[in-house]
């Protein structure tokens, strides 16, 4: 029998040969750095050295912008008063362009710390490459003045993280007191989010500050640890991470490859190309069958489809791999489980599963039911995983005899477990939620009574590292549908006799008026403000493409209004070529103030009649 097993997970593993081109996991290499720029007021004071601070601030991160690789794309966000935020260059592989940006800077306003992690924040979410790293770098001189709370800002960042990419804030206090609050600040960003803080106490200093940071984040041998930390800078890109140490230095390897040969992965082509976590737990399963710890290599192999399931996308071949895996897994099952109760045999394995999961740091939503029901587990969009479904992409379910095994592979939302009855009797269940590794969620329920047609109902609710799981009574359920029954009853009975009803006169219908679009008349489309060119600085023009003027009935000449939080009159001109189509309006800084808008904000445009203009 046991041959019979180890040649099943062969043929298994023989089977997945094709799914080495749909998943790779490689480490990122190229990034994403946003420069938060600090032009208040206070930037226009002196240094010891007579000059500006905003001065020697552009010629520092001039220098920073070179120090980076061709590969990083920086966007350049400038904070000049508690609402004046503005994207000064949007992320971009040409450097130089945002050197050039940074000249017009001048300094005004109060110091908006809070509200530019959170405005950069979001500019991520929206146009960061989640391919790549993330980096957020914050210089300024003065603590937060527009009444937030930066620290808290930073957590926001944090929680979202693990949905986006996780992104580490540097912080450089410039001219900024030892132990004041603004240096609290800024060490609390950076500990928080797990960047660092740099002091720059003079004008030499700033400049150094950033190089620091540079080194924190350069990483040019693509091995995921930064240079300054890289004890072998010559690691190279391919290996898989599991076997990287802390100082940028491969261990293991040797193993990794050996382990590859043992189980036939010879005809594969190179490992690092494989998902590292299927990888790795197929190591481990040739381990436990090697010494002969069989329930540990069920365990993985059960593991083994789950993975499948969650990273596979190879159509057919995935479908029988996976059936191969649960035929495996049933042969097992009835082999060693002759002499021992099946529920009491499979709870053994139940536990050595959650074990490797926890183990390998994976995240699976898993439900074991030993009784006489059927289970049905259904998603928040309705699709099911039961024995006869497997709507559930991530899912996988597995019979034996009277007991259920459900695993879910990174589970996230609202679930309902539902149990219908096929006899009389009692059932147990055991719902677990493991979360990269950490069991956080975990119910037992033991002796439920069922018969046949009853339902029980049971929800999971899993948001992030947060679950609710939660089990409705069905008994307080018909006891709530008969007092509603009796309610409504006696309303009924309550309208039928009232005198009034009978004697009130009937209500005419309301006539609802249907608003018909005029003929000729044109809607209104709103347009996103993007920032004018340099050498429209000044100029009380805006620039709408021509397919948009033509939809608001207007020519280029004309004056229009532009309708922000207040109004502001301006004369229309040609989009730039690369702008046409995308229902965009490019108007410079003393525009924007008129109407109170700032970048990517939606404003409506009126024509002005001859009489106004």
């Amino acid at each position: 029998m046991k041959n019979k097993i180890i040649s099943l997970v062969i043929l298994c593993i023989l089977l997945l040969a094709p799914l080495h081109t749909v998943y790779s996991y490689d480490i990122p290499t190229e990034r994403d750095v946003i420069v938060l720029f600090d032009a208040s007021g206070s930037m226009d004071d002196t240094t010891s050295t007579g000059e500006r601070k905003i001065d020697v601030a552009k010629d520092a991160v001039n220098k920073f912008l070179h120090e980076l690789t061709a590969d990083d794309r920086v966007a350049l966000i400038v904070f000049h008063g508690c609402s004046g935020i503005d994207v000064e260059a949007e992320f971009t592989y040409d450097h130089d362009s945002i050197s050039e940006s940074i000249v017009d800077i001048e300094s005004e306003g109060k110091t908006p710390i809070e509200g530019t992690l959170l405005y950069a924040w979001e500019y991520l979410k929206n146009y960061g490459d989640r391919s790549h790293l993330w980096y957020i770098v914050i210089f300024t001189d003065g603590e937060e003045t527009c009444g937030g709370d930066p620290c808290s800002a930073v957590d926001v960042i944090v929680s979202e993280s693990h949905t986006y990419v996780n992104t580490p804030v540097f912080t450089v206090g410039f001219l900024i007191d030892p132990d004041s609050q603004a240096e609290k600040d800024l060490k609390c960003i950076a500990q928080k989010s797990g960047g660092e803080y740099f002091p720059a106490p003079d004008p030499e200093e700033l400049e150094e500050a950033l190089k620091k940071v540079v080194e924190e984040i350069k990483d040019s041998d693509g091995d995921g640890v930064p240079d300054n930390l890289d004890e072998c800078p010559n690691t190279g890109k391919g290996i898989p991470k599991m076997f990287i140490e802390d100082n940028g230095c491969i261990e293991c390897y040797d193993e990794y490859i050996n382990c590859a040969s043992s189980l036939v992965f010879l005809c594969l082509p190179p490992v690092a190309s494989l998902p590292v976590n299927i990888f790795s737990n197929l190591c481990a399963m040739a381990h436990a069958s090697e010494v002969n710890n069989q329930a540990g290599m069920i365990a993985h192999l059960i593991v083994f489809a789950v993975d499948l399931v969650t990273f596979g996308k190879a159509g057919d071949i995935k479908t029988v791999a996976v059936k191969c895996i649960k035929d495996t897994v049933l042969a097992w099952l009835d082999e060693h489980c002759k002499n021992m109760d099946a529920g009491s045999c499979a709870h053994k394995i139940f536990n050595e599963v959650i074990d490797v999961i926890t183990d390998t740091g994976r995240s699976v939503f898993a439900v074991l039911v030993h009784s006489p029901v059927d289970v049905y587990v259904y998603d928040e969009n309705g699709n099911e995983l039961s024995l006869t479904s497997d709507e559930i992409d991530t899912g996988v379910f597995i019979q034996f005899k009277d007991v259920k095994l459900i695993l879910i592979g990174d589970a996230s939302g609202k679930y309902r477990i539902e149990t219908r009855g096929q006899g009389e009797g009692t059932y147990d269940m055991d719902i677990k939620i493991v979360y990269n590794g950490e069991l956080i969620g975990s119910r037992e329920y033991t002796s439920i009574e069922t018969h046949s047609g009853k339902v029980d109902t049971y929800t999971v609710d899993i948001q992030g590292n947060i679950v609710t799981i939660e089990k409705e009574d069905s008994d307080s359920n018909i006891f709530f549908f008969f007092i509603l029954v009796i309610v409504i009853i006696i309303v009924l009975v309550v309208l039928v006799f009232s005198r009034e009803y009978f004697q009130r006169p009937p209500r005419k219908p309301a006539v609802r008026k249907r608003l018909r679009r005029e003929p000729g008349r044109r809607e209104i489309p709103l347009l996103e403000v993007h920032k004018a060119k340099r050498e429209d600085a000044g100029k009380n023009i805006v620039r709408i493409d021509k397919k948009t003027r033509e939809r608001l009935g207007i020519k280029k000449g004309n004056y229009v209004y532009i309708v922000g939080e207040s109004k502001a009159k301006a004369k229309v001109a040609s989009a730039h070529k690369e702008d046409t189509g995308k229902n965009i309006i490019r108007m410079n800084k003393k525009l924007r103030e008129k109407t109170g808008v700032n970048f990517k904000d939606k404003v409506k445009i009126e024509k002005v009649e001859e009489d106004d203009a």
